[in-house]
């Protein structure tokens, strides 16, 4: 009788310490994906961005972004990349590497969004910020 009294908190324990871990790697695939949508500054430009996120073979996550309005698009990888917890923030350059652009965001189901903040490069200061907002682009079966 002791031993079962012993062994069921035990086996509890170990499947409660299973479950995050098995959570945790389907809410990674969900993430990982095609996001297309669109952004918008505080000062009114606008624009379309995507996002492609996917783990590379050691489990880490990484990701390009690709944004631009008329005047022309452009694609960059994104730094420091992080996913967690519906989380997101990542860091690009800008083309002509004056400025970093800080990105921050939510995943909610199909839906990705955020904010954005320009600062020149080795400065706390924010010359531009934004939002934007993105949806899951349905994969193949």
């Amino acid at each position: 009788m002791l031993r079962h009294v012993v062994r069921t908190p035990i086996l509890g324990l170990i499947v409660a310490l299973m479950f995050p871990t098995t959570l945790s790697a389907a809410q990674d695939k969900s993430y990982a994906g095609i996001w297309v949508g669109s952004y918008r500054s505080d000062d009114g430009g606008s624009g379309k961005v995507s996002y492609t996120l996917s783990k590379d073979d050691k489990g880490g996550w990484r990701g390009t972004i690709s944004y631009g309005n008329d005047d022309g698009y452009r694609t960059a990888e994104l730094k420091a990349l992080r996913i967690a917890d519906g989380k997101f923030s990542a860091k690009i350059e800008s083309p002509d590497g004056d400025a970093e652009i800080a990105i921050e965001g939510t995943f909610q189901g199909d839906k990705f969004e955020g904010t954005y903040k320009i600062s020149p490069k080795g400065s706390t200061e924010v010359v531009d910020k934004g939002t934007w907002s993105a949806g899951r682009v349905p994969t193949k079966p």
